[in-house]
């Protein structure tokens, strides 16, 4: 990447990193202009990458925020595509009966799409989703075949080979295995919604 670039990466990294800080508050652009002196139109600037800030505004910013300046200072923004080797792959806690959720990718806050690899065991399923509104979902059935209900009633089944494209306004409400063997999806979620990870050895949802 050239210097430009690792450039432009940063500030959007520390712009997007600013912005949170200051929604986590509870803080608006006003208020951070307010504490710190400086304007909402270039506070704007900064959280959306498209401005550099010296040292010495940034300790004001990180002041009012209440976090290290070093800290901000010393992120390392994410490079390159990121790579799940099947080894490093680890559960995520999900509501559901012999199901396994294994995230595609990081938790990288930029990404718009949530890549999982779901497992469920013979009559395993998810009986009760929370609806997500503002999600979009893509599933690909890779074996097995699967049952789909949705909030508005209607209920399909896929089987391998099958996929299903479900807008913001096609809830999903409840899976379930309807087959004699373990299901196995690729299941996409925009914007992501599983966070967390879990680690070996915690409880859990291994597949057998």
């Amino acid at each position: 990447m050239s210097n430009d670039g690792e450039i432009k990466l940063h500030l959007e990294v520390l712009g997007a990193t600013l912005r949170r800080l200051r929604t986590d508050r509870g803080h608006s652009l006003v208020d951070v202009a307010n504490g710190t002196g400086l304007s909402t139109s270039f506070l704007s600037l900064v959280e959306n990458g498209r401005s550099d800030i010296s040292t010495g505004r940034l300790y004001r910013v990180a002041h009012f925020l209440g976090v290290g300046l070093a800290d901000l200072l010393d992120m390392e923004p994410p490079r390159g595509p990121h790579v799940v080797r099947a080894s490093e792959r680890r559960p995520v806690e999900f509501p559901g009966d012999s199901v396994t959720v294994f995230p595609l990718s990081d938790d990288r806050g930029s990404l718009a799409m949530g890549p999982t690899y779901t497992v469920l065991e013979p009559g395993g399923g998810a009986p009760d989703l929370p609806i997500i509104e503002g999600t979009e979902h893509v599933a690909f059935v890779i074996a097995g075949s699967l049952e789909v209900g949705l909030a508005s009633g209607r209920t399909f089944t896929l089987d391998a080979g099958d996929s299903v494209y479900l807008t913001a306004e096609d809830q999903p409400r409840h899976t379930r295995n309807v087959g004699a063997g373990r299901a196995e999806l690729l299941w996409v979620f925009s914007p992501p919604v599983l966070r967390g990870a879990a680690q070996p050895g915690e409880p859990g949802r291994s597949p057998r």
